[in-house]
């Protein structure tokens, strides 16, 4: 048991390692190396994982993308830079403390009128679903986290904790309520967007706007 938990320590502080050392170079890449043609962005996505998309500046904390960065430390550019930052269901990958601060980041980094995007997974879905005894295993629970889902409350846990990955939730008022406590001037529920959002999330997803 000792040895079990002294690995998961391990394993641990390699991640925050790596976590550091990529922020480290991402940094350097938006003060030094790429800071004149970052600036010629308007677009900005984050958490975007691997995926390139056109006309968008990319932020994650992975080397596959334009900027590897750590969004527990914010957003390493300078104020008002961006016209739109564009987030898919990544706000509930952080507690609520951390969130705040990125929201506030994002608020920062966009320009006067500038619109934050996001995409977030709607938790009345499965707390409906869990409630009337409907929520489809094969719909809505399709990554596999070490769940048996013997019992309907396995679902909720599924989606709320995702093995540790999820740590905040949302239903359409707290996340606009969210945006407005963070200083945005306005926060609307927005319509799927087919340019931006993923189609394979479109069911189970809670689309907003927030304007800065």
């Amino acid at each position: 048991m000792i040895f079990k938990r002294f690995k998961q320590i391990l394993r641990l502080l390699q991640r925050e390692t790596k976590a550091i050392i990529l922020s480290c170079y991402g940094y350097l890449l938006c003060k030094a190396i790429k800071r004149k043609s970052i600036l010629e962005f308007k677009n900005l996505e984050i958490g975007s994982g691997p995926r390139k998309r056109e006309n968008f500046l990319t932020l994650d904390l992975s080397r596959h993308v334009d900027i590897p960065y750590d969004l527990r430390m914010g957003l390493p550019f300078l104020d008002n830079q961006f016209e739109l930052i564009y987030a898919e269901h990544l706000l509930e990958h952080f507690v609520y403390k951390d969130l705040k601060f990125l929201v506030r980041e994002c608020l920062r980094c966009l320009k006067k009128g500038g619109v934050f995007k996001v995409a977030v997974p709607d938790t009345k879905i499965w707390i409906n679903g869990y409630c009337n005894h409907s929520l489809d295993l094969d719909k809505y629970c399709n990554y596999k986290f070490g769940l048996d889902y013997l019992s309907e409350i396995d679902y909720l846990n599924y989606i709320f904790y995702m093995d540790d990955q999820h740590k905040y939730m949302f239903d359409e008022k707290n996340i606009i309520n969210l945006f407005l406590r963070c200083g945005f001037k306005e926060a609307t529920i927005r319509d799927f967007d087919p340019s931006l959002d993923n189609h394979e999330r479109k069911g189970t997803s809670l689309y907003v706007m927030a304007i800065k």
